[in-house]
């Protein structure tokens, strides 16, 4: 099984992204996790797809392509998903749709109310390119109130209970992916 982990942010020091480290770290020894990295992408505009994408464009689809399931990191701003990783999502839904039938969950490190708006908004983007969201468990953290240990330095999540979560969220992905998966 071979996940690939998108993360929202592209701020170095993004609890988002310390979500997918974390991810990786605990993944079962079985399954790959590969984090994508977004930050080179250009703004979607269909006048760079001719007469063909922009080399960035071409890799990260490559590496999406690969996937069996993909797992977003979702920060959340404005009460919606970030410019960046609706931009990731739009270009990988561009012919070929690299993201047809992907099944996905997502984890947010977010504000008051721990990124919900932000997922609804992934969903939303989902419907199109046909992708397959996971409802449970949900992955919620609260970052200002104090209830998530992190270091505000790297983004690393250091908190245990929140660690196990996230673990637990890959072990969910993995059986809900295989329903997926052709023989």
């Amino acid at each position: 099984m071979r996940i690939v982990g998108i993360s929202g942010s592209l701020r170095r020091a993004s609890a988002n992204s310390g979500l997918l480290r974390v991810a990786k770290e605990l993944s079962p020894p079985d399954v790959e996790f590969v984090i994508a990295d977004i930050s080179k992408l250009p703004l979607l505009n269909q006048d760079l797809e001719k007469p063909s994408p922009p080399k960035e464009v071409v890799a990260f689809k490559d590496v999406v392509a690969t996937a069996d399931a993909i797992f977003f990191a979702v920060p959340e701003y404005n009460f919606s998903i970030s410019a960046a990783l609706k931009n990731a999502i739009d270009w990988a839904s561009r012919p070929p749709n690299v993201l047809d039938n992907m099944p996905f969950t997502m984890g947010s490190c977010a504000g008051m109310a721990g990124g919900a708006h932000a997922q609804m908004a992934v969903r939303n983007a989902a419907v199109f390119p046909n992708m397959h969201g996971m409802n449970k468990p949900p992955l919620y953290f609260k970052l200002f109130d104090g209830s998530l240990s992190w270091d505000h330095e790297t983004g690393d999540i250091t908190d245990e209970k929140a660690r196990e979560r996230i673990k637990a969220q890959v072990e969910a992905l993995v059986t809900f992916a295989e329903k997926f998966q052709k023989p």
